[in-house]
């Protein structure tokens, strides 16, 4: 069977010579997965014979592959072969098979839905399948299918928790998990379904951010700060939520940091800020696209913060601040915060030695030498001591 390119789901009615089974109540129900276990028990030697006579109520699975609509009927996959005058001719998909050259076809109705969400009624079959169903396999294409829909959505991207929502309403056995492939394996699959449907990425700072991404999923503001600068070469962007804003403001202690490799063009750096709640958690309240990390376009930044917590009737002005040992920040909050208390973070103190020991050829000696290793260890303590036992330790 082809791969799928996108997926949905819905009802077919049909009629079949196998019992229905209860149709399950979950998130994909309208898949009606019960019924690919509507196989009876099949002598492999002998065709399985066609598909016809009694009603089926049970709904019955479809997807979309790179060859189209794919419909599901106990266990056996068909595409469409053409259109007659006022029904569909379908083929099984072992069809074009050189080794089994499947001679079975379905005609069902026209469809009787959505383009989107079409309705296909089962009305007679032309000839037996030449192989056995495999329901299994059926059901991990659909499971495909059905994972690059969601993920085709522009508000959520693929996720892990997200593949593991999906395993866990299918209800798959463990004979059939064993057929499923990784999220790591189709992983860059979902993430070409996703980008389909995303505007396209920008060359330079001058683009207009589409009306969906300037507001949460319901509907409040998540554009804080949208400033473009230097010429119109340089552009800062801040995002936040209302709760969220709200305790950046508020909280007495926050953490900061920047990130460069998921950051997307044509900015260079992303400034992840979290702050501690009240609750003792510490939570992502503002992620800042800029475009470097000089010391003017923090000072921009904080100016711009400042600002925008005064429209907000709030006031921005942290009591504690951890963040690495950037030059740039400690210089920035020095000048328009000198009263907050800027602590480094020990994180980043070992970071640093350790690029150092690097830097100057040290490192096969702290890794070799014991004298060295214990003296970078005490070093690397220093920070666990009162300022008062610094000397002394």
């Amino acid at each position: 069977m082809s791969t799928c390119s996108s997926s949905s789901s819905s009802s077919v009615s049909s009629r079949s010579s196998f019992t229905s089974s209860t149709s399950s109540n979950d998130s994909v129900s309208s898949l009606n997965l019960s019924s690919l276990s509507l196989i009876s028990t099949i002598d492999s030697s002998k065709p399985s014979p066609p598909v016809q006579s009694t009603i089926i109520d049970n709904p019955i699975p479809w997807y979309k592959s790179q060859r189209g609509i794919n419909i599901c009927l106990d266990g056996y996959t068909y595409q469409i072969h053409g259109p007659l005058k006022t029904e569909i001719k379908w083929k099984c998909y072992l069809y074009r098979d050189p080794n089994k050259r499947c001679p079975c076809f379905i005609i069902t109705s026209a469809n009787t839905g959505t383009p989107d969400s079409p309705v296909y009624t089962y009305n007679r079959a032309t000839a037996e399948h030449n192989h056995s169903p495999n329901p299994i396999v059926q059901k991990r294409n659909i499971f495909t299918s059905k994972l690059k829909d969601l993920s085709s959505d522009p508000n959520f991207p693929p996720s892990v928790g997200q593949y593991n929502k999906l395993v866990e309403q299918m209800k798959f056995t463990h004979e059939q998990m064993k057929q499923l492939p990784t999220f790591k394996s189709i992983r860059y699959t979902l993430w070409r379904a996703h980008n389909k449907n995303m505007p396209t990425v920008p060359k330079d700072v001058s683009f207009s951010i589409p009306e969906q991404f300037k507001v949460t999923n319901d509907e409040q503001e998540f554009i804080v700060i949208d400033h473009i600068y230097g010429k119109e070469q340089k552009r800062i962007i801040l995002f936040s939520g209302p709760e969220q804003f709200k305790l950046l403001c508020t909280s007495t202690q926050l953490f900061a940091d920047g990130t460069f490799a998921v950051t997307p063009r044509p900015f260079k750096q992303t400034y992840i800020v979290e702050a501690l709640h009240e609750s003792g958690i510490v939570l992502p309240v503002a992620w800042i696209l800029l475009n470097n990390k000089k010391t003017f376009t923090y000072q921009l930044l904080f100016k711009l913060l400042q600002s925008s917590a005064q429209e907000r009737k709030l006031k921005f002005s942290p009591t504690r601040l951890m963040t690495d040992f950037e030059t740039a920040v400690k210089s920035t909050f020095t000048i328009l915060f000198p009263k907050t208390i800027h602590d480094g973070c020990f994180f980043h103190y070992l970071k640093s030695i350790i690029k150092r020991l690097k830097k100057y050829g040290l490192w096969k000696n702290y890794l070799i030498d014991d004298h060295v290793y214990l003296f970078i260890k005490k070093l690397m303590s220093l920070p666990m001591l009162k300022p008062d036992l610094m000397i002394v330790g």
